[in-house]
């Protein structure tokens, strides 16, 4: 017997109302299942690869080592290479002789220079640590708020006259054990000095221990 045209569309109307919600998600399913894939083969493809090699970077000490191994800049050429203006061996340079204590004491050398014609000098230290290091000169400076001079650095001007009659400013790291301070007979003077004779690395770089631009390999 030939099935008729209103049979056949009502076994459709039927097999629609049975299969129509399997229908409509089997689609939205395959597509999130491919959206699903695609995201985590980015991720494989983009995560870290445990069995990579640390890049090599030349180090403070200008020692080639892999680039978490350099550890912080330490001792006289430490203090050299934060502070690329100062040249002990070329400058009227002395180390600070500071009194005894059972406690480590900074190591710092007092480098005078002669700047527009007068005198004015340049203190660089290495501080006992970063936090004995931001004590200390805060407390040097009470009352003074300092002024941020980049990422990590700190400048703390003092608009008084100080001991010698100098007007000076202390830069000072905020996460390792360096400073600088300026002294000066005004603080036109001083600053100007400052923005002259003074020069030193970015604190991250510092913190790594080693120029953070400079890549080997």
């Amino acid at each position: 017997m030939t099935e008729t045209a209103p049979a056949r569309r009502g076994f459709l109307r039927r097999f629609w109302r049975r299969f129509r919600t399997p229908i409509v998600l089997l689609p939205l399913l395959a597509g999130l299942v491919l959206v699903a894939f695609q995201g985590a083969k980015q991720l494989w493809a983009e995560g870290p690869d445990p069995h990579a090699v640390p890049p090599e970077v030349t180090c403070w000490d200008d020692q080639t080592r892999p680039s978490g191994e350099c550890g912080q800049p330490d001792g006289l050429p430490g203090l050299q290479w934060v502070f690329p203006s100062f040249q002990p061996d070329q400058d009227e340079c002395t180390q600070v002789q500071l009194p005894p204590r059972k406690l480590a004491r900074p190591l710092e050398y007092r480098c005078p220079a002669e700047f527009e014609g007068q005198q004015v000098t340049l203190t660089y230290s290495r501080r006992t640590s970063t936090e004995a290091g931001r004590k200390f000169v805060a407390k040097l400076y009470a009352g003074v708020t300092p002024s941020q001079v980049a990422d990590g650095i700190l400048a703390y001007r003092d608009p008084a006259v100080r001991k010698g009659d100098l007007y000076e400013t202390t830069v000072i790291y905020t996460d390792v054990p360096f400073s600088v301070t300026v002294g000066a007979p005004d603080p036109e003077l001083r600053d100007a000095a400052e923005d002259e004779l003074v020069s030193y690395r970015d604190a991250l770089s510092v913190s790594l221990g080693y120029a953070a631009d400079q890549w080997t390999s």
